[in-house]
């Protein structure tokens, strides 16, 4: 049995879906600054932590080996950033995604 460990930096290109929530994020803004509120929504490419950990199982015969892996990955990504002020203070929101896979694999190794 074989343990398999995985950290590094990702970045999420934001569309589809996260373009609507960041558009709904700006919608929102507009309607706090009709109300006499600055605020702005910061977007864009985030760099995000990913992490994982698994284990596998490799069967050795003569000239190939079989493989059979199950590793779990993670990540937390920042889609954007909502502040909103007037006279009696300001709110800082922020949304983020959250993200986990379980991979299961099956190789032959030549």
């Amino acid at each position: 049995m074989l343990a398999r460990f995985q950290g590094g930096i990702s970045v999420l290109l934001p569309a589809g879906f996260i373009d609507s929530e960041v558009a709904k994020a700006g919608v929102d803004c507009d309607e706090a600054v009709t109300a006499g509120m600055a605020c702005t929504v910061e977007s864009g490419v985030f760099p995000a932590p990913t992490y994982g950990a698994g284990f596998g199982l490799l069967w050795k015969s003569e000239g190939t080996r079989v493989r059979l892996d199950a590793h779990y990955q993670a990540q937390t990504t920042l889609l954007y950033r909502q502040t909103a002020t007037n006279d009696s203070g300001s709110i800082d929101a922020t949304v983020r995604l959250v993200q986990s896979r379980l991979l299961l694999l099956l190789g032959v190794e030549l």
